[in-house]
C-alpha cells in the first residue's frame, strides 16, 4: 500500500506539540509504521505523508489542537491528496 500527503489544520501556534502528540499516540497505537514524516508547513498547518486508513484518520484528526485534513471539514468525506510534487518543491525550500 502506498503512501500519501495530506495537509491538516491545526491551532496556530501549536505545530511542535501536535506533531509529538500525534507521534506519540500512532506509536502507543501501533501505527507508526503508517506514517512516515510529519512536517510544520507553516503556521497553523502540518503535512503528514502517511497510508491512509480509517483508524489513523481517526487518530489524526482528534489528537487535541487539530481542526482538521483540508477536504475533511465535515469530518466524513476524505481528505484531498497533496501533489507530490508541490511537497517536494515546500520540502527543497527547508
Amino acid at each position: 500500500m502506498s503512501s500519501n500527503w495530506y495537509l491538516i489544520k491545526i491551532i496556530p501556534g501549536m505545530e511542535k506539540i501536535v506533531k509529538t502528540n500525534m507521534e506519540r499516540t500512532l506509536k502507543s497505537k501501533g501505527l507508526q509504521d503508517s506514517v512516515f514524516q510529519i512536517e510544520v508547513y507553516q503556521e497553523g498547518y502540518l503535512l503528514i505523508n502517511m497510508i491512509f486508513s480509517d483508524e489513523v484518520w481517526y487518530i489524526v484528526r482528534n489528537t487535541p489542537m487539530v481542526i482538521g485534513f483540508l477536504g475533511d471539514e465535515n469530518k466524513v468525506s476524505k481528505p484531498y491528496i497533496i501533489p507530490e510534487n508541490e511537497v517536494k518543491m515546500f520540502l527543497n525550500r527547508k
